[in-house]
């Protein structure tokens, strides 16, 4: 029965070893365990941080990739506004360039209708001092004459008045003689006809004025003067 319980003893101390032996293995592999879940458990937070950091920079991103999207719209945009006046400014600088153009045209035509303007104020002035050159000789003619026609005028009527004179006299001499002959009264003697006949006198004043022509005057009562 010893034997038994030795044997048994024995059992159950190996059993203990063995379970001991076992305690320390599943302990060892427990502390592995828990040395493996320590570090998935960092690797896990570190990785999750890691995660984190990248949705936040995601997300940085993903408002600078908003932020960029509004600024090429808008910068597009305004590239279409630029566009749209560049066109828009070419457009005016042809119609420019045309106006210019025209300008020009319409410049060298107002020059040139200003130089012939000027060259015939030019001909006209030189004109117009030939014509005062020649003016003034007529005008001092014109005056002359004026002055030599006065005269002659004058001396006409003086001579008309002078002629006038003698053919009363004559006239009144011929009524008084005719009177005293036929016996006529006094006052019938005296009165001097209309008409009387030309004398030599006023024969010789015709022949010798070729400027003056006498207009059916037997008296000289109208003298007519013609100029040279």
């Amino acid at each position: 029965s010893s034997t038994v319980q030795f044997w048994e003893k024995t059992t159950v101390e190996q059993e203990i070893k063995e379970k001991e032996e076992s305690i320390k293995q599943k302990s060892s592999e427990v502390q592995d365990l828990q040395d493996e879940v320590q570090r998935e458990s960092e690797e896990l937070q570190r990785l999750q941080t890691q995660r984190q950091e990248i949705q936040e920079v995601l997300g940085s991103l993903e408002q600078q990739k908003t932020a960029l999207e509004e600024q090429l719209g808008s910068i597009r945009q305004q590239c279409s506004q630029e566009s749209e006046l560049i066109n828009s400014l070419q457009v005016e600088h042809a119609e420019q360039e045309m106006k210019i153009s025209q300008f020009e045209e319409d410049l060298a035509q107002a020059q040139e209708e200003l130089r012939k303007l000027q060259l015939e104020t030019a001909h006209m002035e030189e004109q117009v001092e030939i014509s005062k050159a020649q003016l003034d000789p007529l005008e001092q003619s014109l005056n002359d004459s004026q002055q030599e026609v006065f005269k002659v005028q004058q001396k006409l009527s003086d001579l008309q008045n002078e002629e006038k004179d003698i053919q009363g006299q004559l006239t009144w001499r011929q009524h008084l003689k005719e009177g005293l002959v036929n016996g006529a009264p006094e006052d019938e003697r005296l009165k001097i006809p209309e008409e009387e006949p030309k004398t030599e006198k006023q024969e010789d004043l015709y022949s010798s004025s070729p400027s003056v022509c006498k207009e059916n005057s037997p008296g000289f009562g109208s003298w007519k003067y013609w100029g040279n």
